[in-house]
């Protein structure tokens, strides 16, 4: 009976998977298991450490209730959890170089305005004083000035970044020879705020969200341990075959419901204006 509860948790769950892999489109998903490539590489200990503490935490939930579908739940949770962290941070961090690129570009503009000096020098001088959250990304594009050529830098730059309005900016330097370059960083230095401002309100919308999914999580957990102290006898249907069964159903449709609000809280990242890959793709 425990074997088959097993079989029947881990077919739920792998079902779940390749459902939610189908609604996806092939190319969001190359571009995901890109994404997951670079993180395990950046940082293979950290999941080391989180696949070992979601299995600490399947096994604990498992032998306290005896319940195989809620230890498998509790596995997928622990999993799930701190990417799901480590993607906000990730998000706040995209933000915050957006957030730096109109100062910067501002940076470029007032340089070029007050001296004689070409673009590339400019670029060297700011570059050491740029925002916090921008410096990384400019001290690179110093050091690959130094081994490519003025546009390639660029464009790694903004591959980089991978932001639109990082874009915006290396697409007015790239056309730098066909006007006044500092009226067109002025320029693209006021609508990239006018987007920031936009995206701004959004992401705060997407906030109250989130607190919604803790509120609604919270409330079901303290829920579900309240009934298990005090009405324990009222779950005890659940530690039979066909109980295992009912709570993976349960468990399945509210995991579904968790993973659409978090894709809702998440959204889609804005579009690119310029990419390599992009580029890679035209005949």
């Amino acid at each position: 009976m425990l074997a088959l509860s097993i079989l029947l948790g881990a077919g739920f769950g792998l079902g779940i998977f390749v459902f939610v892999a189908a609604l996806r489109r092939e190319g969001e998903a190359d571009g995901a298991l890109r994404r997951w490539r670079r993180r395990w590489r950046a940082d293979p200990e950290s999941w080391l450490v989180q696949g070992g503490l979601g299995v600490i935490a399947g096994a604990a939930v498992g032998l306290i209730t005896g319940w195989v579908v809620a230890g498998l739940a509790a596995l997928a949770a622990g999993l799930a959890l701190p990417a799901i962290r480590r993607n906000r941070q990730a998000q706040r961090a995209q933000l915050a170089r957006a957030e730096a690129l109109p100062a910067w570009c501002e940076m470029l503009r007032d340089t070029l305005t007050g001296s004689a000096h070409g673009l590339e020098t400019v670029i060297k001088v700011t570059a050491s004083v740029a925002p916090l959250p921008l410096r990384a990304d400019t001290d690179i594009l110093v050091s690959n000035l130094g081994r490519l050529s003025l546009d390639d830098s660029l464009r790694a730059f903004a591959e980089r970044v991978a932001d639109p309005v990082c874009d915006q900016v290396v697409m007015g330097l790239l056309v730098r020879g066909s006007g006044d370059l500092a009226s067109v960083l002025s320029s693209i230095a006021a609508s990239a705020r006018q987007e920031l401002e936009v995206r701004g309100r959004v992401e705060a919308g997407r906030s109250g969200l989130r607190w919604t999914a803790r509120v609604i999580i919270g409330i079901t957990l303290l829920l579900a341990g309240g009934i298990a102290l005090i009405h324990g006898d009222y779950l005890a249907v659940y530690s039979t075959p066909l109980g295992e069964v009912l709570l993976a159903v349960v468990v399945g449709v509210f995991a579904c419901g968790l993973w659409l609000m978090e894709r809702v809280t998440r959204g889609a990242p804005p579009p690119r204006l310029l990419s390599l890959d992009a580029e890679a793709q035209l005949p």
